[in-house]
C-alpha cells in the first residue's frame, strides 16, 4: 500500500488530468475527432508522471475517455 505522501500526489495528477480532458472536451464539437487526441495524452500524462504500472498504461485510456463522454456535461458545468 503507498505511503500516504504518495497517495496525495497521486491525487493530485489526477485532478490536475480532470482538470485539463475538462478543457479540453469543453470545445464545442469535440466528439469523436478529439477522442484520439484525448487518448494519447493521458497515455502520455500516466506514462510522464509514472501513475500506474507499464502494462497497464495502454488500458487506462479507452475506459478513461468513455467516462469523459459520459460525464461531460456535468464535467464542463463543474
Amino acid at each position: 500500500m503507498p505511503d500516504a505522501q504518495k497517495m496525495n500526489g497521486f491525487c493530485e495528477d489526477v485532478i490536475d488530468m480532470v482538470d485539463h480532458i475538462r478543457q479540453e472536451i469543453a470545445v464545442v464539437d469535440f466528439w469523436p475527432a478529439g477522442k484520439h487526441k484525448i487518448i494519447n495524452w493521458i497515455i502520455n500524462e500516466v506514462d510522464d508522471l509514472d501513475l500506474i504500472p507499464f502494462e497497464k498504461r495502454g488500458k487506462v485510456a479507452d475506459p478513461f475517455t468513455d467516462l469523459a463522454k459520459a460525464i461531460q456535461t456535468w464535467l464542463v458545468a463543474s
